[in-house]
């Protein structure tokens, strides 16, 4: 499967925007903001939900708990 060039490229941006987050001392528990995540979940239109979750290094939760977390 090739990967467009344009979908690289927004996936390179949500990496470094998490290496972003990540730099900023904040608690290991905290949790993504919802910003961050929503883009993440965009991603997975283009890429597969592992492959971004892989390279973000974020580990799967259940969708009822992501829910709750946004609200």
């Amino acid at each position: 499967m090739e990967i467009e060039a344009g979908s690289e490229a927004s996936l390179s941006e949500v990496v470094e925007r998490f290496k972003q987050w990540r730099l900023t001392g904040r608690s290991t528990r905290e949790p993504i903001p919802a910003e961050l995540w929503e883009s993440s979940m965009n991603l997975t239109t283009r890429h597969s939900i592992c492959r971004v979750l892989r390279l973000l290094r974020v580990l799967p939760i259940p969708t009822e708990a992501k829910q709750e977390h946004l609200k």
